[in-house]
């Protein structure tokens, strides 16, 4: 299967919240996978393909976290598991810096796992 993400992603255990925009609805739940561009996080609620949502990651080793709009670009069902979908997110206008510390939190993770 072809790979078509713009950036290597590397599996953590952080937290995130999300936020329909303008609107009072959110959502937390651990993140499966991030990038520089995108991440992937397990829900129950479900979210059409192109909603847009306000998201804040904690990185909560570090004690900060990012906030970053963010856009629905894949949805899937999953089996046996507590949450009902796998929800693939792109970030949109993400600051370089932002962009810069993403990758190089997802870079020392990869290292980390690799040894």
């Amino acid at each position: 299967m072809e790979n078509k993400r713009k950036a290597p992603r590397g599996n953590v255990n952080l937290k995130a919240t999300l936020r329909k925009i303008k609107r009072s609805l959110s959502s937390g739940s651990r993140i499966k996978d991030i990038s520089e561009t995108g991440m992937c996080m397990p829900l129950n609620l479900y979210f059409p393909v192109d909603t847009l949502l306000e998201v804040e990651i904690l990185f909560e080793d570090l004690n900060i976290s990012i906030f970053a709009l963010a856009r629905v670009v894949r949805i899937a069902e999953r089996n046996n598991s507590r949450y009902r979908f796998d929800v693939g997110f792109e970030f949109l206008n993400l600051a370089l810096e932002k962009q810069e510390f993403l990758r190089e939190y997802v870079h020392n993770t990869l290292s980390h796992t690799e040894n």
